[in-house]
């Protein structure tokens, strides 16, 4: 990974829906520490993942897929970035501007996820506590 330039990387899957689809857009990560509501890229079991940082701890991360909830523990030695630029049809949009912290915000705080996984039917691995 560059360290000026970083990593693009094209996300696979839904968990991160309907901030991030698969076939759309893509992501430019960068080999820094995430910190509240970025997106970060770690390894989990050999496999990348690109969650949402809900919460910042002493011993590392609790992160969720935007169309999930389950939050995972995540130690801070498994973290390889955090995500720079997200590009959205090919334009660049900064992934640490405030509005997007402010999305991200809503989203997860005032159960924005519940409404868009009941009224358009989003199916998933698991279920929303209300």
């Amino acid at each position: 990974m560059n360290e000026f330039q970083g990593m693009k990387i094209s996300p696979k899957g839904t968990s991160m829906l309907p901030f991030l689809k698969e076939g759309r857009d893509s992501v430019l990560v960068v080999p820094d520490m995430p910190k509240k509501y970025d997106i970060a890229l770690y390894e989990k079991n050999g496999v990348y993942v690109l969650h949402r940082v809900l919460e910042v701890t002493p011993e590392g991360y609790i992160t969720c897929g935007d169309n999930s909830c389950v939050h995972e523990k995540v130690e801070k030695s498994k973290v390889i970035g955090r995500v720079n630029i997200v590009l959205k049809n090919s334009r660049p949009r900064h992934a640490g501007s405030l509005i997007e912290k402010l999305c991200a915000f809503f989203w997860h705080k005032a159960r924005l996820k519940l409404f868009y996984r009941k009224f358009l039917k989003i199916r998933s691995d698991n279920k929303c506590k209300k």
